[in-house]
C-alpha cells in the first residue's frame, strides 16, 4: 500500500516527460507496479544506498529524484522543481510532515551538513562525481549532503512539494 501510493505521486505529475524505476531490494513480496514502470530486483539485500545506486545508474534522464515508498511527491513537484534548479546541482523544497494527529511544514536545508534523501531534484551527472556509499546502513543522506556541498550547489524552493509521513504504524498514513 505504501509503494502504490508513492508511485501513484510519481505518475499523477503535472509535468510528463519522465521515466518511473522502482528498485526491490530483495522485499518478501515482489511489488506490483503500474504498466511503464521499470522494476529492477536486487537478489540479495543491499541497503538502502545500493539500492539508489542501482536506481540512478538504470536512469536515462537528465535529473534523478529519489522517492521511498513511505512518501509522495505533489502533483507539481517535477514542473516547478525544473524551474527552481536552473543554473544549479540540486534543488530542495519545502516538505510536510504528517504525524499521527497534526501535520508540520520543514523549509529546505540546503547547508554543509544538509542530509540529501528522497524528493530532491539532482542532476543525473552529479552521479558520476559522487554515489551513496553503500557501506553504509544509516546516515548515508547525511553523508552525501556533505559530499556534494562539497562540490555542487542547491537552489531552495520553499514550496512544499513533498509529503513525508511519520508514524509509529505506516498504515495508519495511509
Amino acid at each position: 500500500k505504501l509503494l502504490q501510493r508513492a508511485l501513484r505521486s510519481a505518475l499523477n505529475q503535472t509535468y510528463k516527460d519522465y521515466e518511473i524505476i522502482v528498485v526491490d531490494d530483495c522485499s518478501d513480496v515482489v511489488p506490483e507496479v503500474s504498466e511503464g514502470v521499470r522494476l529492477i530486483c536486487h537478489e540479495v539485500n543491499k541497503g538502502l544506498s545500493a539500492a539508489r545506486n542501482t536506481g540512478i545508474k538504470a536512469a536515462q534522464g537528465e535529473y534523478i529524484v529519489c522517492l521511498d515508498d513511505d512518501n509522495e511527491l505533489m502533483p507539481e513537484f517535477l514542473e516547478r522543481s525544473l524551474t527552481a534548479i536552473r543554473g544549479y546541482d540540486a534543488a530542495a523544497v519545502g516538505r510536510i510532515i504528517k504525524y499521527k494527529d497534526f501535520e508540520d511544514y520543514v523549509v529546505p536545508n540546503i547547508g554543509g551538513v544538509s542530509a540529501i534523501d528522497w524528493g530532491w531534484l539532482i542532476r543525473k551527472d552529479v552521479f558520476d562525481t559522487i554515489q551513496y556509499d553503500e557501506s553504509l546502513r544509516a546516515n548515508e543522506d547525511t553523508d552525501f549532503g556533505i559530499q556534494f556541498f562539497k562540490k555542487f550547489k542547491a537552489a531552495r524552493h520553499y514550496e512544499p512539494l513533498t509529503i513525508a509521513y511519520d508514524s509509529a504504524d505506516p498504515k495508519e498514513s495511509l
